[in-house]
Formats: C-alpha cells, sequence, structure tokens
C-alpha cells in the first residue's frame, strides 16, 4: 500500500516551478518524477514499510538551503511523519506501532566534507539502525541530504 506525507507534497503533483530538467513534448511542460514517499508490503503476517529516499522538502520547496544539518533533521522529522502510526492508518494501513528500529537506513550526502556530521544526526535518529553514509548526488541542486530505509509495523 501506497504512504503519502502530509508535510510533503507528492512529486507526481510538483509544479513546473520545482521540477528539473528538459522541457517535455511541445517545449511547455516538464515530467513529473513518479515515486511513493513509501509503501507497505505485507507477506506472511508481517508489515514492513518501506521508505523512499526523504528530503528536507516541506510541500514541495526545500527548506534549510545551504545547511546541511538542518536539512538532516528535517528530513529526519519527514520520515517520522511518514512512518507515524496515525499517518499509516489514513493511508489505510492497520497499524497499532512500530517496531524499536528501523531494519536499516541509507543516507546519501551530497558534499563528502558532510558526512561525518550528516552520520551523528543519522546515528542519533535511529539508533541501533544499520546505517550507511555515501557521498551522491541527489536529485535537486539546493537538497544536500536524502535518506531512504526500511521498518516493521507492528499491525493489529
Amino acid at each position: 500500500m501506497s504512504v503519502s506525507n502530509p508535510r510533503q507534497a507528492d512529486a507526481h503533483r510538483y509544479s513546473p516551478e520545482v521540477l528539473v530538467g528538459a522541457a517535455g513534448p511541445g517545449g511547455t511542460r516538464r515530467r513529473t518524477p513518479k515515486f511513493e514517499r513509501a509503501r507497505v508490503v505485507v507477506a506472511g503476517g508481517a508489515a514492513t514499510c518501506y521508505v523512499s529516499g526523504t528530503a528536507a522538502i516541506v510541500g514541495q520547496e526545500v527548506v534549510c538551503r545551504g545547511d546541511v544539518a538542518g536539512q538532516t533533521r528535517a528530513t529526519v522529522r519527514n520520515i517520522e511523519r511518514l512512518v507515524a502510526p496515525a499517518n499509516l492508518r489514513r493511508s489505510g494501513i492497520r497499524a497499532a506501532g512500530l517496531a524499536p528500529r528501523f531494519t536499516y537506513v541509507r543516507t546519501y550526502v551530497k558534499r563528502e566534507a558532510d558526512i561525518p556530521e550528516v552520520a551523528r544526526i543519522v546515528e542519533t535518529a535511529f539508533p541501533g539502525a544499520p546505517a550507511l553514509v555515501v557521498e551522491a548526488d541527489i536529485c535537486r541542486e539546493d537538497l544536500l541530504v536524502e535518506i531512504e530505509g526500511a521498518v516493521d509495523v507492528v499491525t493489529d
């Protein structure tokens, strides 16, 4: 089941002002990204919420521009809101709670020099989760961090 985040616009609904890339056919329209904020997969009585790459975007706008720590914290808040049992229930998932920790967290950081600071924030936010932090390009020029991961969902 697909999960949306009330803090973030669905990517397929982004306005042309925030889209990057070449204009589409006819030169007037850029194509929106096609991904889900998260997806819950239920198998054998167990449910796991897979969080797509999440960044410091509120609505469709980047927040904390130029501030890697601020963007990391904003991204963590987006993930916390996304996987909150109340939000999962709003998406039709019978969530009673979450497992004590994420089963994995992968963090992409635009600038190698920012990795230690971002890693400290991520380790605090997701204690005990196997975590990987790597230098990588991010989907928007002014985004410095993107985080993805998975957490088990306790269903009722």
